[in-house]
C-alpha cells in the first residue's frame, strides 16, 4: 500500500491548502528565480522533494521549465486569505481527492507551452479556491488557455481583432460566433462574435488586460 506522504500530486494540493508557500519571495528576478531553483528550492520544499529526489530535475531542459512553471504558478497562491485556505482544505479533505485534482493540475501545467501561462493559471486557481467558479470550470479554462498562443490572449475584448487572432481565439473557445450583422448593399454581412464564459473568466480572474 502506498504511503500518502510518498504521493507528489497529494503533497502538491496538501502544500496549497496548508499554506505552505511563505518562502516564495514577491521581488525575484528572472535571474535570481534561476539561481534560486538550481540551489534546491524544490528539494526542500514537501510536496515536490519525493518527486524529484531520485534524480537532477535541472539536468533536462524540460523539468527545468516545468518547476519554474510551478512556482509561477504557487506564487499566485501565497495571499489567499486564510478562511478560503481552511475551506478548501476541509474540501479536499472531505472529498478525498488532493491526489487526482494534483494530478490534473500538475499536468495541465506541464501542457502550458509559456511560462507567463502558468502565472494566469495560477491566478485562476486562486479564484477557484476562493469560490469563484467550479474546478470543472478551472480546468476548461485552463485547458482553453493551453491550446491559443500566449499574445492572443489580451485580444479577448478587442473589438478591432483581426482574423489570426480572432481564430485563434474562437478555436481555443474564448470567442463564439454571433451571427452576421452590418450587411452592405452587395448583400455581405460582418461575422459578430461575442466574449465566451470562459473568456470572460479568464479576462476578469487571469489579470488580463489590453
Amino acid at each position: 500500500m502506498t504511503n500518502s506522504s510518498n504521493i507528489p500530486e497529494k503533497n502538491f494540493v496538501d502544500s496549497i491548502a496548508k499554506n505552505e508557500l511563505k518562502d516564495i519571495s514577491s521581488d525575484m528576478s528572472e535571474a535570481l528565480l534561476d539561481t534560486y531553483l538550481s540551489d534546491g528550492f524544490f528539494k526542500e520544499m514537501p510536496f515536490i522533494g519525493t518527486a524529484f529526489k531520485t534524480f537532477s530535475v535541472f539536468q533536462k531542459t524540460q523539468e527545468y521549465f516545468f518547476a519554474k512553471k510551478i512556482y509561477k504558478f504557487l506564487f499566485e497562491l501565497k495571499n489567499i486569505e486564510e478562511k478560503e485556505r481552511e475551506d478548501f482544505k476541509a474540501k479536499i479533505d472531505k472529498d478525498n481527492n488532493a491526489q487526482k485534482m494534483g494530478e490534473k493540475v500538475l499536468l495541465l501545467l506541464n501542457q502550458s507551452d509559456d511560462i507567463d501561462k502558468a502565472t494566469i493559471i495560477g491566478r485562476l486557481f486562486k479564484a477557484y479556491i476562493e469560490k469563484r467558479f467550479d474546478f470543472e470550470t478551472f480546468q476548461r479554462a485552463t485547458a482553453a488557455i493551453n491550446k491559443v498562443f500566449i499574445g492572443d490572449i489580451r485580444h479577448i475584448l478587442s473589438y478591432n481583432i483581426d482574423s489570426v487572432h480572432r481564430e485563434s481565439l474562437v478555436n481555443a473557445g474564448f470567442l463564439t460566433l454571433d451571427g452576421v450583422h452590418e450587411i452592405n448593399h452587395g448583400g455581405n454581412g460582418k461575422l459578430k462574435y461575442t466574449v465566451s464564459q470562459i473568456g470572460n473568466i479568464v479576462q476578469r480572474y487571469g489579470g488580463i488586460y489590453e
